[in-house]
């Protein structure tokens, strides 16, 4: 044998030995990855992922999804969210349900996917964004990320997974498309106007409800083919103290409630910056938002639709005495607020009965429920301050309530579940949010600063009803408006303004 030959068959087996080397660890993965998930499903999307990374590298950069087809999209699941009745949908195994607003912000899901894949522009589009507001968007990547460590950790970790992924994919991924897509205040105030004439025909629905003292899951029964004990109880006539607690397209009237009490300030800005026969269409569908609270007999929610009506229109009211047209309404403008002022203490007095209940009644027993929980609770969350016990576990570790329904407080849950830190950071969103939307309410034209005031109204009366519920239905709408908001903010000046001081108002 020459040298020649003798090098070529070292080289041979190299090659075979590599090739072997290769298939070894690859079996070792797929074996590694099967026993993962035999364990905890979820864990799939981990294997998964690298082989997703490599596609997306070596992808030929193609052109970005038209915005034209997406708009629409947007639009769209803006609308049918509030108004298609989350009771009848479809569901297979630890995946989200299935109804025809979520299918379409799957497909939003899905273009986005495909936009990040192949199109440096979308790219681009998305990482300015969420660089013009840093403190918002981090701290809603912050919020998951907590989520996310919580899972190994969790008591229950299978479940808390099922939970993370389901969270994952209709939050945080709508989050993203909305940052991306929304690039304008225009669209974001088409995406606003079409929420609030929903949650006007919702409120509509309600006050029907409330009219003929029948919910509109017990007439659609007949078409609701799940058998889960939440779905049960969603279909049940509810009063309390004998009063009738309209629900609408909504499981319980809490989460219709905090729904319709986060629009009302939003229709407030909408009706004061119409004109003419829109504004009495706008006024009318407060009316009809501010009614479908009451219906639902949500103490929380009819608080903190006042109070975020109350903030809108202090807000709106500084607003205008700062400009000069409405300079001969000063001094009428003026008597109000003293009236409004000298009867506060009576209103605080009566919000205090409402919110508490006479000793004895339902309201009464449910606000102590409430304190009760905080009892149970606490010495949980002190012995696993940081971390948690894994999303979605609240419920079963304290034994409040059992596995039906939720804690009566989302940051007591989250406080359970990711740590005292994701209580504090979802706070931390709503206050930045509503910081935001005030600071550029100051420098943005009167027509766009209005509505900054609305939504900024509309974070706190979410800010207070998430301390009456931890139900999550609300949150999967809540997080794009988020999104929105963050991707109209990136385009909303084309430089960055500055105050006085020299000092960004985008920080």
């Amino acid at each position: 044998m020459t040298g020649a030959e003798s090098f070529q068959d070292n080289g041979e087996i190299k090659r075979w030995a590599l090739t072997a080397l290769a298939l070894s660890a690859f079996a070792a993965y797929i074996a590694t990855a099967t026993l993962a998930t035999l364990f905890i499903p979820q864990t799939i999307v981990v294997f998964i992922a690298p082989f997703v990374l490599i596609s997306i590298a070596t992808m030929p950069q193609q052109r970005a999804v038209s915005k034209k087809n997406i708009i629409p999209l947007l639009l769209a699941a803006a609308a049918l969210m509030p108004l298609w009745p989350a009771y009848l949908h479809l569901k297979f195994g630890p995946t989200p349900i299935l109804t025809p607003p979520r299918l379409i912000f799957y497909a939003i899901t899905a273009f986005w996917l495909y936009d990040m894949a192949a199109s440096p522009l979308r790219r681009g589009q998305f990482a300015n964004a969420l660089k013009r507001s840093p403190a918002l968007s981090g701290l809603v990547f912050a919020l998951f990320a907590l989520n996310a460590v919580s899972v190994p950790i969790a008591e229950g970790s299978r479940f808390a997974a099922q939970e993370f992924f389901r969270q994952t994919i209709i939050c945080l991924l709508p989050f993203c498309a909305f940052v991306t897509y929304v690039r304008s205040m225009r669209e974001f105030k088409r995406i606003l106007a079409v929420t609030v004439i929903s949650a006007g025909i919702a409120s509509l629905i309600a006050l029907i409800e409330v009219g003929s003292g029948t919910l509109l899951a017990t007439k659609l029964s007949p078409f609701i083919e799940s058998t889960e004990e939440w779905l049960r109880i969603s279909q049940q006539v509810k009063t309390r103290d004998g009063v009738f607690r309209a629900q609408a397209t909504h499981t319980h009237p809490l989460s219709l409630g905090e729904f319709l009490a986060m629009c009302a300030p939003l229709a407030l800005a909408f009706a004061v910056t119409a004109r003419g026969f829109k504004r009495v269409f706008w006024a009318v569908i407060l009316i009809a938002i501010f009614g479908g609270v009451v219906g639902t007999n949500a103490r929380g929610a009819i608080f903190a639709a006042t109070a975020g009506l109350g903030v809108s229109g202090v807000l709106m009211t500084i607003h205008i005495l700062r400009g000069n047209r409405l300079l001969r309404w000063r001094p009428v403008i003026g008597l109000v607020a003293v009236f409004l002022v000298a009867a506060s203490p009576a209103a605080f007095i009566a919000g205090h009965k409402i919110v508490t209940g006479e000793i004895g009644t339902s309201a009464a027993r449910s606000s102590q429920a409430r304190l009760d929980q905080i009892e149970k609770a606490w010495p949980k969350i002190v012995k696993r301050p940081i971390g948690g016990y894994g999303t979605g576990r609240s419920a079963v570790l304290v034994g409040y309530w059992g596995r039906t329904l939720s804690l009566d407080n989302y940051y007591l849950s989250l406080a359970v579940e990711i740590g005292i830190p994701g209580a504090i950071v979802f706070i931390s969103i709503m206050i930045i949010a509503v910081r935001m939307s005030l600071r550029r309410a100051k420098k943005a034209p009167r027509r766009w600063g209005w509505l900054l005031i609305g939504f900024a109204g509309a974070m706190v009366a979410f800010v207070i009803t998430r301390s009456f519920l931890s139900q999550t239905g609300n949150l999967s709408y809540f997080f794009p408006l988020i999104g929105a908001f963050v991707g109209a903010s990136a385009h909303f000046f084309p430089k960055r303004p500055v105050d006085r001081r020299g000092r960004s108002i985008w920080a």
